[in-house]
């Protein structure tokens, strides 16, 4: 599933008002004549059959519902489709031809198709239509009384405009509302026949007030006049209550799937998508044992129980993280790649206190949503472990927290992005290995469960994670250097495991993050010695006391946080004159301690803290550092991250010949 980015400028969404007859499923229309042994033509059934698999569309079945298909081969060449009363059954219609098209007087598409077809879109149906040179049947202006023109909106043709090798197709350029914005593929022939080359129609839509989006575009030779259309799709009622076609010169099966996740399962997955409308947002998680994530009929809890899912049918208000993934049905997910708002702050011991970092996005943090004086305002968070690893979160120790509430207008939110840290119990007794799944839930003006459907919008998104299991990244150090409006973050990591890279995140009061870095520091993927990373933080406010955590990523999407470290960006004074380790402040401490130093050369330097007995505790800083004034900040945890004994620690600082040490107390 193709995601849909989300920003200030949101797509918009669009579904039926009206609630159709049928049952949700898809019919897909074999009409490439390869099924006349007769002829030789190649039969491209295969390529859509293995796209819908690929995009969780399971068939061919009869009676479908959403989230699987059925199929209709039409007899021979030049033989009619399925009729009105057949396709009636479907809320979906994908039908395709192939290179029998080609083949005057040969017609994939008969006039009876094209009444039939007329009359279930009509009626409402929905049709995607691949149909290679159906349109060389017509002159080169089309009708206003032909099918093509009323009801794909085509009103000119040029044939056989482009031919490959040599063409791209990309989605539109233009718009960010297109369906196929985004998508680019290459183009390749599928088909024995004129190897190397397919003609593909040029067109040009209607010149109506219905809401046409101009699809795909080629990469053509400049002296065939830049850009030009081979698929249209379009709002069929002229207003935004649901859009009903896509038509396409290209074959589908011309598509050349490429290793950038342009695929036609994406394509095609995302195609039904804009069709079915209700755009929803589902779990991730295997089905739990009380209620199903399936849109199937459950005799015990009712008819179409959708178990966790949101809804964002039209305008999408707020996420988590900077993605969301909306589907169309629950057997599109699997893994979600784009579950981006949660940072686990591991480890979580038995009877100890957890923390996560979760990051909320709004549209528009202004809008009037978010301060109504009569209606909640809020924007709800909410969370559910699966500490006993029975496969729900049933139990009340499960609801780690519920309804956390935020709202950007009263915290006044400057940007339409802000990540927050939330503490919880983790409960005694529950095992301390082992893998359990996580929820989390958004949603506004409303409080949801772990499972149902939220109709006041958000997102759900579910997590994997590991107890007691080793973190993907062994963060060494993390400390920061301050300047002139500026901050300069360093950290190491003493190894790597699967670590895609790492963000950073900044707050000046420790609660509200916002995320530093907007594209990923790229990490060392899997390393067992030391790295060293370095981040210049420019454009603050001197004398703000600033809060940096730094998350590291993985392969798989789990994010980890780390920190926070404290720094205060003072005006230039000067390098320092002679070397200095001050008083940690404060002091003493229960949460956390900065640790500030002076260095007048550059030097290597440690800073280590130890325990009464002398025993190495934690290495703050071991690194090269040029001249200037430090600050490092420690979470009283000791190197393998777990939270000290309350007592008397010492922190000492080496560089060159210095040598200094300061006494601290820790107090949970």
């Amino acid at each position: 599933m193709k995601r849909i980015a989300m920003g200030l400028a949101f797509i918009v969404l669009s579904f039926l008002i009206t609630v159709p007859a049928w049952a949700g499923g898809l019919l897909l229309v074999d009409d490439d004549a390869s099924c006349d042994t007769t002829l030789t033509y190649i039969d491209v059934r295969p390529v859509f059959e293995q796209a819908l698999h690929d995009a969780k569309i399971a068939g061919p079945v009869t009676d479908p519902i959403r989230g699987q298909y059925d199929l209709y081969v039409v007899p021979d060449n030049n033989a009619d489709g399925p009729d009105s009363t057949t396709l009636s059954q479907y809320e979906v219609v994908l039908w395709f031809t192939g290179e029998a098209c080609c083949s005057f007087p040969f017609s994939c598409i008969t006039p009876t198709d094209e009444e039939n077809l007329g009359d279930y879109l009509d009626a409402g149906g929905k049709l995607i239509l691949f149909a290679q040179d159906y349109l060389s049947y017509f002159n080169d202006t089309l009708p206003e009384t032909s099918f093509p023109y009323q009801y794909l909106k085509v009103a000119s043709k040029t044939d056989d405009q482009w031919q490959v090798p040599g063409i791209t197709a990309l989605g539109s350029p233009d718009s960010s509302g297109a369906v196929t914005w985004g998508y680019v593929f290459e183009i390749e022939n599928p088909f024995a026949k004129g190897a190397g080359s397919l003609l593909i129609d040029k067109i040009e839509s209607v010149p109506a007030k219905e809401t046409i989006s101009d699809e795909f575009y080629f990469n053509e030779p400049e002296e065939l006049g830049g850009f030009g259309k081979a698929a249209i799709s379009w709002n069929k009622t002229g207003h935004y209550t649901g859009t009903h076609t896509f038509f396409s010169t290209i074959c589908f099966a011309a598509l050349k799937d490429d290793s950038k996740g342009n695929t036609k399962a994406d394509f095609l997955g995302h195609l039904l998508s804009w069709m079915y409308g209700d755009y929803a947002d589902y779990g991730d998680a295997p089905d739990p044992t009380y209620y199903s994530l399936y849109d199937t009929d459950d005799p015990v809890y009712g008819l179409n129980n959708v178990g966790a899912r949101h809804e964002n049918s039209d305008d999408i208000f707020e996420w988590l993280g900077n993605d969301i993934d909306l589907e169309f049905n629950s057997w599109q997910v699997d893994g979600d790649l784009y579950d981006d708002g949660v940072s686990f702050n591991f480890p979580y011991v038995p009877g100890g206190t957890g923390s996560v970092d979760i990051t909320v996005t709004v549209a528009d943090p202004t809008d009037a949503r978010y301060n109504n004086p009569i209606f909640d305002d809020n924007l709800h968070l909410h969370a559910w472990f699966d500490w006993d690893q029975d496969g729900n979160w049933f139990e009340p120790h499960d609801n780690v927290f519920c309804s956390v509430d935020h709202n950007p207008h009263d915290e006044g939110w400057t940007g339409n992005q802000m990540t927050y840290n939330i503490t919880f119990p983790v409960p005694a007794g529950i095992p301390e290995e082992g893998i359990i799944w996580t929820r989390f839930r958004l949603d506004h003006g409303d409080d949801v469960n772990w499972f149902g459907t939220a109709v006041s919008y958000g997102e759900v998104e579910d997590y994997p994670i590991t107890l007691s299991a080793p973190v993907s990244v062994g963060l060494s150090t993390f400390y920061a250097s301050a300047g002139d409006r500026q901050a300069t973050l360093y950290w190491s990591t003493e190894s790597e495991v699967n670590n895609a890279g790492f963000y950073l995140m900044r707050s000046t009061d420790g609660v509200g993050y916002i995320r530093v870095n907007d594209a990923l520091i790229t990490g060392q993927g899997n390393s067992e010695v030391r790295n060293y990373y370095s981040y210049l933080d420019v454009g603050l406010d001197n004398s703000v006391t600033y809060y940096y955590k730094v998350v590291d990523v993985n392969l798989a999407g789990i994010r980890t946080s780390h920190g926070p470290i404290q720094v205060t960006p003072q005006a230039s004074i000067g390098v320092p004159t002679e070397y200095a380790l001050a008083q940690n402040y404060p002091n003493p401490f229960n949460a956390q301690t900065t640790i500030s130093y002076a260095i007048p050369t550059a030097s290597h330097v440690s800073l280590k803290i130890f325990n009464v007995l002398g025993e190495e505790v934690r290495t703050l800083v071991d690194a090269d550092q040029q001249a200037n004034t430090y600050q490092v900040t420690w979470d009283g945890r000791n190197s393998s991250g777990n939270q000290v004994a309350s007592g008397v620690y010492f922190s000492t600082l080496k560089a060159g010949d210095f040598d200094a040490t300061v006494k601290m107390v820790f107090i949970k």
